[in-house]
């Protein structure tokens, strides 16, 4: 099974895009250290609702990023050159050294191409940030709880393997 959590590298990307593009830079700050929590539990029917989610969500984010491969391929770049033209403005927008290689530096042409892939994207997070918050609901969870479960599953092995496991079940099925 595929890691059920590569979704947000993506919509990483297009958070630094959507930030670039819209004239912010993004700071980095190093990792906060680690906060001790009292470990919290969930009922198992709230695990389930959750590994139905994340389901759910995996199915919406497949098809978004089947979309916006299509919209970056239909303005004739494909998914390495947007990346690295993605790369090529974070280095602008944070006054780092520019690639030496003028092979890499993006022609006007692909800057438009690009611009206008980024907005297609952009309209599709929009619609999918939408149906992620239904199919969430639709589950019995609010995103809130949704999202407070998943720092649990990243802070916890133990969490991880109880809800990979449920993940993995065919009856996970919780009433819409």
């Amino acid at each position: 099974m595929s890691n059920p959590f590569f979704l947000f590298r993506y919509i990483m990307l297009v958070a630094i895009w959507v930030g670039i593009c819209g004239g912010l830079v993004i700071a980095q700050t190093p990792p906060a250290e680690p906060v001790e929590t009292p470990p919290v539990t969930y009922s198992q029917q709230e695990l389930k609702q959750f590994a139905l989610a994340v389901n759910r969500v995996n199915e919406i984010e497949q098809n978004a990023n089947k979309r916006s491969l299509r919209a970056i391929e239909e303005e004739n770049l494909n998914l390495d050159r947007f990346n690295e033209i993605v790369e090529f403005q974070q280095q602008q927008a944070s006054g780092e050294t520019l690639v030496s290689d003028s092979t890499m530096l993006p022609t006007e042409e692909e800057l438009a191409a690009f611009t206008k892939a980024g907005e297609q994207i952009n309209q599709i997070r929009t619609e999918v940030t939408s149906q992620i918050v239904r199919a969430i609901r639709r589950t019995g969870l609010e995103p809130e709880k949704f999202q407070e479960i998943l720092l649990a599953y990243q802070q916890s092995p133990e969490l991880q393997k109880q809800i990979d496991k449920m993940m993995g079940q065919e009856n996970t099925t919780v009433a819409p």
